[in-house]
């Protein structure tokens, strides 16, 4: 997703900036949105300048911003977990695991609305549209006081324990694709968030993958 306005968004695209549009209302934004910057000179792809000798100068590319400046391990910085590690895809229901087990995305964030969050994502390519179909799962963890608890103070929202811990859950469809949130409040006021959105598996509901993945932060967080 190249973040550039005014062109067609494809299905992919289209979903990431729904679950974007649905959770910033709580002041989350877990949509996983491209970490990319377009700056001047020698295009660079990510992970290699094998491309320099050939480029043209002046021209401009898309530059990831991680790979020039790497994300810590929230965990080094007083988070109780690693959004990128406290879940695996095998931790996914059933019937939502991809086979291929991309690489979570650990995403730059707003530190004044919350402390950490990493992206889970598996595409279904088909020969009439590349991006189809896609699963987007976001794991997050808000620092103490940056979110308050519990569905009343974040309506449209129902109570929903996890594992003994207390929590709550938001569902919401816009532009035709239906999100879910699972929260759960953990030791130390800090707070765990997991977001979907599902076209990928249409058997398998995104409040299903957000409880599971929100009960198995309960079981392995205190």
């Amino acid at each position: 997703m190249s973040g550039e306005r005014g062109e067609a968004q494809s299905p992919r695209s289209k979903h990431l900036n729904v679950l974007l549009g649905a959770v910033v209302l709580t002041g989350l934004a877990l949509g996983a949105v491209s970490c990319t910057t377009t700056v001047p000179g020698n295009p660079v792809t990510a992970h290699t300048t094998s491309n320099r000798a050939n480029a043209k100068p002046g021209q401009q590319h898309a530059q990831h911003l991680g790979d020039l400046d790497p994300l810590p391990d929230p965990t080094t910085q007083g988070a109780p977990f690693d959004p990128c590690s406290i879940v695996h895809w095998s931790d996914f229901p059933e019937g939502a695991r991809d086979a291929k087990q991309p690489r979570p995305t650990r995403e730059r964030v707003d530190v004044s609305k919350f402390g950490a969050r990493c992206t889970f994502e598996a595409t279904k390519p088909t020969r009439s549209n590349p991006n189809s179909t896609v699963l987007v799962a976001s794991v997050a963890w808000f620092k103490p006081r940056q979110l308050t608890p519990g569905a009343s103070a974040n309506p449209p929202s129902i109570d929903h324990p996890y594992a003994g811990k207390p929590g709550w859950r938001k569902e919401e469809t816009l532009d035709g694709v239906h999100s879910c949130i699972s929260y759960v409040v953990l030791a130390g006021a800090n707070i765990a968030a997991v977001g979907v959105v599902n076209t990928r598996y249409p058997d398998v509901p995104p409040c299903s993958i957000s409880d599971t993945l929100a009960g198995t932060v309960a079981q392995r967080v205190p």
